[in-house]
């Protein structure tokens, strides 16, 4: 078996960004390679030792440490395996299943796995969410990004009105009442505004 015979594999590796290639390819290959990494990621059918041999022990060692807990999170997301655990348990899980691609396949996180618990979760979800309303959902105000803006800043944004200009004085109104809709100026801001430009 390779990993371009397993269909979830085969899509995961054809679509990834090239910098998650790059970090399973150095694993797999131990080199950085070239244009072409994917076709040989899709050819790799495991690791020649198996677990708890020399050679594993000496590759999970290696692994532990040059590989950062972030690359191996990367690595095992790309493969679709379970990357809860010590750093160490993540090593060992990823160089099993890497010696043996019938075992990876038996445990790759599939999206119609979880059963039917699942299923009556995601069925309780559904309606749920059907059951909300625009009105019922409200963010509370202190998560809403409020940008901070000077009259400067608007200033700059709404040219002064000068008669000269091809521009009528409703365009211009209009113009500065959007502006005031936009930045969501008080009364007064509008007047303060209005005798400066």
């Amino acid at each position: 078996m390779k990993l371009i015979d397993i269909p979830e594999l085969k899509a995961e590796i054809a679509s990834e960004r090239t910098s998650k290639i790059l970090c399973l390819h150095k694993l797999l290959f131990d080199f950085d390679g070239d244009r072409q990494n994917r076709s040989r990621i899709r050819e790799f059918s495991g690791f020649d030792f198996q677990p708890n041999d020399k050679d594993f022990n000496e590759k999970a060692k290696l692994m532990e440490e040059k590989l950062s807990l972030n690359e191996l999170i990367t690595i095992t997301n790309l493969l679709l395996i379970n990357n809860e655990g010590t750093k160490k348990e993540i090593v060992l899980r990823l160089l099993t299943y890497l010696c043996d691609l019938d075992i990876l396949n038996q445990n790759i996180i599939r999206e119609n796995d979880s059963g039917s618990d699942s299923e009556n979760e995601n069925e309780q979800n559904r309606k749920s969410y059907e059951n909300l309303s625009v009105e019922s959902v409200q963010l509370p105000v202190h998560n809403v990004y409020q940008p901070i803006i000077s009259f400067n800043d608007i200033e700059s944004f709404i040219m002064p009105f000068d008669g000269d200009s091809h521009q009528s004085i409703e365009k211009w109104i209009e113009l500065f009442e959007d502006a005031v809709n936009m930045f969501n100026l008080s009364d007064l801001h509008k007047l303060l505004l209005v005798k400066d430009l």
